[in-house]
């Protein structure tokens, strides 16, 4: 008899282990989780000290919901500044002013058509 309440609180315990130990897992992987993101956000749009040129995307207005595909698009580079006088910034790029193909080259459609080796 007393070995089957033994073997009863065994039963009991383990399956309270079991449960506790997967409620640990939920909460340990929901934390990891907030801390990535929270991270990635703060590597966004959180201050830099000596960062004396804001960032551009301090300067933009995103429509709800597009927040996290202009992250996913651009990731660092939203920290460049728009002043150029900053070391890593955005500027403007005049396409008309693209070098020429070599020669006997031709732009067609998404390919090229070049003699070339």
């Amino acid at each position: 008899k007393a070995q089957g309440k033994a073997e009863d609180a065994l039963a009991i315990s383990q399956a309270t282990e079991t449960a506790t130990r997967d409620a640990f897992n939920t909460v340990q992987s929901n934390y990891t989780r907030v801390t990535a993101e929270a991270y990635a956000l703060n590597k966004v749009f959180g201050d830099k000290p000596g960062d004396d040129w804001p960032a551009i995307v301090d300067g933009m207005s995103v429509q709800p919901g597009y927040e996290t595909a202009l992250g996913a698009a651009l990731g660092d580079d939203l920290s460049g500044s728009s002043d150029t006088s900053a070391p890593v910034h955005w500027t403007t790029v005049e396409l008309d002013r693209r070098p020429p193909l070599p020669a006997g080259c031709q732009a067609g459609g998404c390919f090229r058509q070049c003699p070339l080796p």
